[in-house]
């Protein structure tokens, strides 16, 4: 079986610049005072058209279209399988219709699993990609950008009334007027997954937000809706994996694992290992021929920090780097001659490592295969600053190893952390210097980024402003991380979005200026989060609630409002007593405790830390202030 694929990199940048220019000379159809395009107020009559040959992702994007184009306008479009009319259809995917039709040369170039394009001209709409998310995500990128729609949460899109075309902007142009136009998208990102419980619960949402899945998100859907949404990326995570390739019994073969402080120990194969390269590679290339194209094959350490110290493990790291680079050098070398025979059977598998905890130092003088793709853990950096910053010299050393595996290695994936492990409930303390992140990361090699998120936390405290930013910033990096929250904050609380910003506007004040550079374990002083900017956060949050419109946002508002109330316990919340505080202060933690517990429990959040229930925080918060369990 021939599994060769060839590189279409370049037709596609010949293609996007031909659209280029061909955009500074589309002709007009209308009124000089007019540019040619379409009202979207005035689409009776025309037709959504679907190959009947078309994948389940395609036709599902026909129901998107028409479902959201009818709750922008009112006007519900007829799906249709062929059109026998030259104009008025909306042609979604290929199809024989759209071949047939004036605008079938945007078909002329192959698209990526994920490129996208749409064409809209007085006469004809085209929205066309790669296969399976190309045509759905295409979609999705024209309600957003055509007709203004936001997907802010599971429960709550933004749908602009567009269903009166005297309905102008403040420059006096129609809201429901859509330009001619031809935009075409490679997302520049092939992986994006933020992991939250929100996201992950309804792969629907995260399809719209353009989070390309994940399989263990996924297991609970139907086969059907898995293909609906056009199944996930692949590739993912890479995890820890080498013992299972090398399939070795400690007790029969001690040889085989490392040697670490003069004893042998299973945590590790030796790397360098004759008999564990051998058996490893032979394991990997006996099941090639199983894997679908483009899989990647995980060979990385185990979570542990013990290596192999042997000879021959030494003094590859010697060559490398030293001491300092610890075990990157001898699982690169793996990795290396594994990724060099795989290619011979298949060059579309890519062979996966770990850039974490032992091995996040790069080795010196070694280079990855063309088929490696390493994944760098940003566990260490400091979580509230942007990378590259003077400020901020644990980032600069992150910023260091990021530039120097770009340097060794083409495809990387970061796993980057965006999350405080031991306290879910805190304000978000990295908003400002999200956007700087991604693009130093991007600038960096990166393909893929894994944003760490509270994972099972049910219903954290801002999850939600955290997914929407964090997917629209995946997506296009060009947008600026401030903006967009901004976006979700005024679209999603209304009229109490401005006290939530100003609160927000603290926090980022606050932590901006903490003399600490702390990781995803931080304590709170770490941050520069302080009781004090908890009362004036519920403050500002009790002037939001006073502001909302409606029961909806009343709600949305109080939910957001618990980082807050769990902010003014301050060390209360991990068990610490209050020593010095007076009886009138031990009353108010007593007061803010059952507030917080009882928007908690209204609200469905399930944890507090990684692993920890809420009930834990209840029975730290009784310790610290003396409450028996019946009160």
């Amino acid at each position: 079986m021939n599994y060769k694929t060839r590189c279409r990199g370049c037709s596609f940048l010949r293609v996007c610049l031909s659209i280029v220019l061909a955009n500074l000379f589309l002709p007009v159809h209308a009124s000089a005072d007019r540019p040619a395009g379409v009202e979207l107020t005035r689409l009776n009559g025309w037709r959504i058209v679907v190959s009947g040959e078309a994948i389940a992702s395609e036709k599902y994007a026909a129901e998107e279209f028409q479902k959201w184009i009818e709750s922008a306008t009112g006007q519900e479009l007829r799906i249709i399988e062929d059109s026998k009319g030259d104009k008025r259809n909306v042609f979604i995917g290929d199809s024989p219709a759209l071949r047939s039709s004036s605008l079938a040369y945007v078909l002329d170039q192959e698209y990526g699993d994920e490129d996208l394009r749409f064409r809209i001209t007085s006469d004809n709409i085209a929205i066309v990609g790669g296969q399976p998310r190309g045509v759905l995500y295409g979609v999705y990128q024209f309600l957003e950008d055509v007709v203004g729609i936001r997907f802010l949460t599971n429960d709550h899109t933004y749908v602009p009334d567009l269903s009166s075309a005297d309905a102008t902007t403040d420059a006096g142009v129609s809201r429901s007027f859509a330009r001619e136009m031809d935009y075409v998208y490679r997302p520049p990102l092939e992986f994006r997954l933020a992991y939250y419980r929100e996201a992950l619960s309804y792969p629907f949402f995260s399809a719209r937000l353009r989070l390309n899945g994940w399989e263990r998100s996924m297991h609970k859907l139907d086969e059907k809706d898995i293909e609906r949404v056009g199944g996930h990326a692949r590739g993912g995570l890479i995890v820890h994996s080498v013992n299972g390739w090398l399939d070795q019994s400690f007790e029969e073969h001690p040889e085989y694992f490392a040697l670490w402080e003069g004893e042998r120990n299973q945590a590790n194969p030796c790397m360098t290992h004759p008999d564990v390269r051998r058996i490893t590679t032979e394991n990997i290339v006996a099941r090639s021929e199983r894997w679908s194209r483009g899989k990647v094959v995980h060979v990385a350490q185990e979570d542990s920090s013990i290596y192999c110290q042997c000879p021959n493990c030494t003094a590859l790291v010697e060559r490398h780097g030293g001491e300092q680079t610890k075990a990157a050098a001898p699982v690169l070398d793996l990795v290396n001659h594994v990724a060099r025979a795989v290619a011979d059977v298949r060059p579309d598998i890519k062979i996966g490592t770990l850039a974490y905890a032992v091995t996040r130092e790069p080795p010196k003088n070694m280079r990855a295969e063309p088929n490696v793709r390493v994944q760098y853990a940003t566990y260490h950096a400091c979580l509230r600053h942007g990378y590259g910053r003077a400020y901020c010299p644990k980032n600069l050393e992150v910023t260091r190893q990021m530039r120097e595996w770009a340097a060794i290695c083409d495809d990387i994936v970061y796993w980057h952390y965006m999350v405080n492990f031991r306290d879910y409930l805190l304000p978000p303390i990295n908003i400002e210097s999200l956007e700087s992140q991604i693009r130093a990361m991007r600038a960096n090699n990166a393909t893929s980024i894994f944003f760490q998120g509270p994972g099972g936390g049910r219903n954290v405290p801002f999850a939600d402003m955290m997914i929407y930013v964090l997917a629209r910033l995946a997506w296009n990096p060009e947008l600026n991380d401030t903006e967009v929250m901004n976006e979700f904050l005024e679209l999603h609380y209304g009229q109490g979005a401005e006290p939530i910003r100003n609160f927000l506007a603290l926090v980022a004040r606050d932590t901006r200026n903490a003399p600490l550079h702390d990781n995803c374990n931080g304590p709170l002083g770490a941050f520069g989060l302080t009781e004090e900017l908890g009362h004036q956060g519920i403050e500002l949050f009790k002037a939001a609630e006073q502001r909302a419109q409606t029961a909806e946002e009343k709600n949305r508002i109080e939910k957001a409002s618990i980082c807050a109330y769990r902010l003014a316990l301050g060390e209360v919340w991990y068990g610490h007593e209050p020593v010095s505080a007076s009886r009138n202060k031990r009353s108010r933690y007593y007061d803010l405790a059952r507030k917080t517990f009882q928007l908690a429990k209204k609200h469905d959040v399930s944890e507090h830390g990684e692993g920890w229930q809420m009930k834990g925080a209840e029975a730290n918060v009784r310790m610290a202030l003396g409450i028996d369990d019946g009160e």
